[in-house]
């Protein structure tokens, strides 16, 4: 499936304007919620969660259907988090509205210039060869407007 870039660029635009505005950031959530099942189930793992400026929750990855724990046990006990919440906050964290609005606007700015240069382009494609010429380091004739061969 492929995605109309321009189109994309305008969605996120659209929906950057309309979330949650500053700056955001991922942190750990102490949770005694259970994992594993009948002799193997745990208690207590470390979910994520998606905080705004203000410090307000904006997600929470604790009741997430794609938890996948992982643990470690070291000198000072056991230690277990949800790894996928983890990435997925991390991601979520940093598509912000304001950097999903910097992407957008990088990307228009290119395409404007992109836009200049392919006019200028066809400036140099369509020369005639009929201004002023100069004589390059081999004495070799070259137009004034192109550079090319005359």
């Amino acid at each position: 499936m492929t995605t109309d870039i321009t189109e994309l660029a305008q969605r996120m635009k659209a929906a950057a304007e309309k979330a949650t505005p500053g700056e955001w950031w991922a942190d750990d959530v102490k949770n005694e919620g259970c994992y594993g099942s009948g002799d193997d189930c745990v208690e207590g793992f470390t979910s994520y969660a998606i905080y705004g400026s203000d410090g307000q929750t904006l997600f929470d990855s604790l009741n997430s259907d794609s938890a996948c724990i992982s643990e470690e046990y070291d000198g000072e006990g056991h230690v277990a988090w949800d790894e996928t919440a983890q990435r997925n906050a991390e991601f979520i964290a940093l598509a912000n509205p304001a950097n999903v609005l910097a992407l957008v606007e990088a990307l228009e700015k290119t395409r404007q210039r992109i836009e200049e240069l392919e006019s200028d382009l066809s400036e140099w494609t369509d020369c005639k060869h009929d201004g002023a010429t100069y004589y390059d380091m081999s004495g070799q004739e070259r137009c004034g407007r192109c550079g090319a061969d005359i």
